[in-house]
């Protein structure tokens, strides 16, 4: 199924895309080599997709909708994003990998506005013998979270199947449990052993 999106892609890269419609001022841009976007049935809305560098990867499962825009940026080699199944974006949404790490997300889960998620700091640190103290790490998203407005997710962090994250919470490096609400800054566990819908009651 057709639709407007703009296409800028080198030829050494591939863009695939299922029983889409994504909206018209959504871009696709590829820049190099080896880079795939993978795009499932029943996508909808507006995607802003740029990726500079070589064998990056970028996948969205079926039935994911995004209601502002979600932006996705990938820089350098060798990284990989993945939406799993009928995830929500209701506003702006960024996902950026400025060198080789992953950001996964898994199945049904629902992103407010204003979100951000990076795996890197975007320039090096090093101490007094020029190690690197800063190296990427990847975020993990398990299925059924619920990302509220405001959040910053950093690199290294991984948030358990069932959670809740608050308003404007800064998510560090770290593991958080399933089915529990986390929030603050640097977020933490509040309350455990919950469980949320999408509807109310």
């Amino acid at each position: 199924m057709d639709s407007g999106e703009k296409l800028l892609i080198d030829d050494k890269s591939r863009y695939n895309k299922g029983q889409s419609v994504l909206r018209d001022d959504s871009v696709i841009e590829l820049r190099g080599a080896d880079n795939t976007v993978d795009i499932g049935d029943n996508v909808k809305g507006r995607l802003s997709v740029s990726v500079i560098g070589n064998n990056n990867k970028i996948i969205i499962a079926d039935n994911v909708f995004m209601i502002s825009c979600l932006q996705i940026a990938i820089r350098l080699n060798g990284s990989t994003i993945t939406i799993g199944p009928d995830c929500t974006f209701q506003g702006l949404v960024r996902l950026s990998s400025h060198e080789a790490s992953s950001i996964t997300i898994g199945a049904d889960c629902m992103f407010s506005s204003d979100i951000t998620a990076s795996t890197s700091d975007v320039h090096a640190i090093f101490d007094a013998d020029n190690v690197r103290i800063n190296p990427a790490q990847p975020i993990v998203i398990g299925d059924h979270v619920w990302v509220g407005n405001g959040v910053k997710l950093l690199k290294g962090a991984t948030v358990g199947s069932g959670s809740v994250i608050g308003m404007s919470s800064l998510v560090t490096r770290g593991q958080y449990p399933e089915n529990c609400i986390i929030a603050g800054t640097p977020a933490r566990v509040v309350r455990k052993d919950i469980h949320w819908t999408r509807h109310l009651p």
